[in-house]
Formats: C-alpha cells, structure tokens, sequence
C-alpha cells in the first residue's frame, strides 16, 4: 500500500450514500482480508464520487442491456440475467453496467445486480481521495493503476 497516497479517507460503507461527495475523486477497494488495492477507479464528473460509487458501483439496478455492450467475457452473467422490458416492449438480458462490477463477475463468476454489489459491500473496503484538479486525477490514476497492478482493473495496467 505504499505506493497509494496517506491521505485517504475511508468510506464506511453502511453509509455510503451520506459519506460520499460530490467532489471530484480518486477511490480505491481494498480486500478486507489481504488489505490489498484491488480496483482504483476515477469519478470526474458533475455527480462526483457519490455519483461514481452510490449509483453506479453499489446499485444493483446499475444494468446494461444493450447487446453490443456485452462481450464472450460476459458469458456467466448473460447465462444468469437480469430480464427487463424495454421502451419499445422488448424483454432484454442485463448484465453489470459497472466496469468495476463487470470485471469482479467475469472473475469470480457472479450474478449481475445483488450477487456483484453484495460481495462488494461484504468483502472490500472503500477508500476515497477527493481534488477538484481534473487533469491531476487522471494522472494519478494512470500512474497508479500502471504501478499498483490492482486486480481488477482492466485498463490502464500497460506500461506506455
């Protein structure tokens, strides 16, 4: 962990929606059990980290049903789907929405929706770095997923 910044500050889960920001960020889960950085993730938008986390990574309901967006990776949770009916009336599979969500189920074979936010909220710890510095955010997280490696980040990890 000592690659990562000192200055995070932890999220207590049981109470994400009050704790998080708006405020521009960095987040970081750890294992609870190992302590190791296994996702850094960016949120750079008008809805920040409570945005990014609250109502992306941590809502189940957070599903992606366009066919296109789903790859052969995606097979376990296009076998187990979450059935919905779309606008013009076509019953859809979806899957996570969430790259965080969709990289733990490809991994650990789980459900979309509960199952991946379950494990989440049971196994990982939520730690959050908050700059209103966009371009410095970008950069840090770059820098950090190439040194850090974690486990469940899918881009970034190449040394260019």
């Amino acid at each position: 962990m000592s690659d990562l910044p000192e200055d995070l500050r932890k999220i207590d889960l049981n109470d994400h929606q009050n704790e998080l920001t708006s405020q521009n960020g960095i987040y970081f889960w750890f294992d609870k059990n190992t302590m190791a950085c296994v996702y850094i993730g960016i949120a750079c938008s008008q809805q920040g980290l409570k945005g990014r986390i609250s109502r992306q990574h941590l809502n189940p309901r957070y599903l992606e049903s366009r066919d296109h967006k789903h790859s052969v990776k995606d097979d376990f949770q296009l076998m187990h789907p979450i059935m919905r009916l779309s606008s013009r009336g076509i019953i859809k599979k979806c899957i996570d929405k969430s790259t965080f969500r969709k990289s733990i189920g490809r991994a650990l074979k789980l459900k979309p929706g509960d199952e991946t936010c379950s494990y989440i909220l049971d196994n990982l710890i939520l730690k959050v770095l908050e700059s209103s510095d966009k371009d410095y955010l970008k950069e840090l997280e770059r820098r950090l997923i190439q040194k850090v490696q974690p486990r469940f980040n899918t881009s970034l990890k190449s040394i260019k």
